[in-house]
């Protein structure tokens, strides 16, 4: 039962609370280690500036401080203190028109090396996605939150799109969206501009050949 809530509930992945590196401190005899978590879990703004630095910019997560300082804590303080794992929201890259039964999204897969090198960090819902195997079902829950990010009703009023990264996502199904309604209702669509960059064009220009499909196709100015 107790692997079962570590495994399921706990975000043992994320960074501590301020609430917890406190309770934890306790746990520990007065020393250096002590203070500084004390400090870490301090309000002010010199213990924000150390979480900051020590905790979020080296991303630290629960299990890292445990282990690091050793702390027996007792189990019903941690599972009440631990933040448990929340969904993760990601941008739909499709439109309901043109794929009315598929939900398209696109997701970074985060990856970074701490405690020089010698341990590895991966975003929780994306190392698990990245996981999976082609045509493998799986049963999962799906949250979904009110936007208030929509395209104009006037098919004929131009759009202005910005969005780096996976930010371009909702904009795939948005130009997805205003080529549908175009052709189903034969009628032009406003001018779509679009102003995307990438760090790497090899390894991050996602969407490229999607791009090319809808500059071809006059459906996006892309800069």
């Amino acid at each position: 039962k107790i692997f079962n809530a570590l495994k399921k509930y706990i975000d043992l992945n994320g960074p501590p609370s301020k609430d917890f590196l406190l309770v934890a401190s306790k746990y520990l005899e007065p020393s250096k280690e002590r203070t500084e978590l004390e400090l870490w879990a301090d309000i002010t703004e010199k213990g924000r500036e150390g979480y900051d630095t020590n905790i979020l910019k080296n991303h630290l997560n629960i299990y890292n401080i445990v282990s690091k300082y050793n702390i027996k804590m007792d189990f019903g303080h941690f599972f009440e203190l631990a933040s448990p794992i929340t969904p993760r929201y990601f941008s739909i890259c499709s439109s309901s028109k043109t794929s009315p039964q598929e939900i398209h999204i696109a997701a970074l897969h985060r990856k970074y090396t701490i405690n020089e090198g010698k341990s590895e960090f991966q975003g929780l819902c994306t190392r698990w996605l990245k996981s999976i195997k082609d045509n493998t079902e799986i049963r999962l829950r799906i949250f979904s939150r009110t936007s208030k990010f929509f395209l104009p009703k006037d098919l004929n009023v131009p759009i202005i799109m910005i969005g780096p990264g996976t930010g371009i996502a909702p904009f795939i199904a948005f130009i997805e969206d205003r080529l549908f309604t175009s052709k189903e209702k034969g009628i032009p669509f406003g001018k779509n501009i679009l102003f995307s960059g990438f760090r790497s064009r090899t390894k991050d220009f996602i969407f490229e050949e999607r791009l090319k499909e809808f500059v071809s196709q006059g459906a996006v100015q892309l800069f």
